[in-house]
């Protein structure tokens, strides 16, 4: 049994015995703020912190239990699995063409990044393709605060008279890069040498 949720989602757990009726218990999740305590409705709801797979685990110490040994032997810890994931960003372009640049020269562009969780959001935007080189990240923020924007800067510098394509990569976004290095424009100019 797996949960998948975003990090900062919330999420009620609820806590029952063999038949059904609410259970008072301790709650233990990693990465939530503190253990959780169900009360008599059996249900308690927190916000997750940490990303990836975890283990949540419902307890309830012995002598509260009804046990008379004291074993606990009448509430068994019950576990749940969750599968926590980085929030998702939103991006306002699929692609950028930075259209012909002179040689040696370089063009930027900006890509706006939104953030609709409500936890902040880490994004490490990169360029990827066998052409990255010829782009590169100018301004990427760390973090987008929750409910935020943020822009990223991108740029593409012209090293040689050829069409290079990337790969703009944040979060789950892919954005497509095209830049072409244009032709030097080289004139000559003559004038009649007089003899």
């Amino acid at each position: 049994n797996t949960t998948s949720l975003e990090r900062g989602d919330p999420i009620q757990f609820t806590v029952t015995d063999s038949s059904d009726s609410p259970v008072n218990a301790t709650v233990l999740v990693p990465g939530s703020d503190t253990a959780l305590s169900t009360g008599e409705d059996g249900t308690a709801t927190t916000r997750i912190r940490t990303v990836g797979r975890l283990e949540a685990i419902a307890i309830k110490p012995p002598e509260e239990d009804g046990a008379e040994d004291g074993t606990g032997a009448l509430f068994a810890p019950g576990f749940v699995q969750l599968n926590v994931q980085t929030p998702s960003v939103g991006v306002n372009r699929s692609a950028i063409d930075f259209g012909d640049v002179p040689p040696g020269g370089i063009v930027t562009k900006t890509v706006n990044v939104t953030n609709d969780a409500s936890v902040p959001v880490e994004i490490e935007p990169f360029i990827d393709g066998p052409q990255a080189r010829a782009f590169g990240i100018e301004n990427a923020p760390n973090e987008i605060p929750a409910g935020g924007n943020a822009t990223v800067t991108v740029g593409f510098a012209a090293f040689d008279p050829v069409t290079a394509n990337g790969t703009l990569v944040i979060g789950d976004n892919q954005i497509s890069l095209t830049g072409t290095g244009a032709t030097a424009d080289i004139q000559f100019q003559t004038d009649e040498i007089p003899v």
